[in-house]
């Protein structure tokens, strides 16, 4: 999972665009630093949650739930600041 994908960067840069453009035009007085900061905040929140935050592969759950289903057994297996089940009922003894 990439945190700073394409959609969520574009925002980003559009709104940054927009706000430079009326600045220019239109004389506004807007510190574009500081709105460009309580942008990223608010839309970071959005991302978190819709998104979620958390990371699961084969091996690895790291904050979010989920199970990990186990068919050949590997060295090790990770559950970080989740709720997880490993699944061994298809590992053969």
């Amino acid at each position: 999972m990439r945190l700073f994908g394409g959609v969520f960067m574009g925002i980003i840069f559009l709104t940054v665009g927009v706000i430079l453009l009326l600045n220019s035009f239109f004389n506004f007085n807007i510190n574009v630093f500081k709105l460009t900061v309580g942008i990223v905040v608010v839309l970071f929140g959005v991302f978190i949650l819709f998104n979620g935050f958390g990371f699961q592969d084969s091996r690895n759950i790291i904050f979010r739930e989920g199970t990990i289903r186990v068919s050949e057994v590997q060295d090790e297996y990770n559950i970080v600041f989740a709720s997880g089940t490993v699944d061994l009922s298809k590992v053969k003894i």
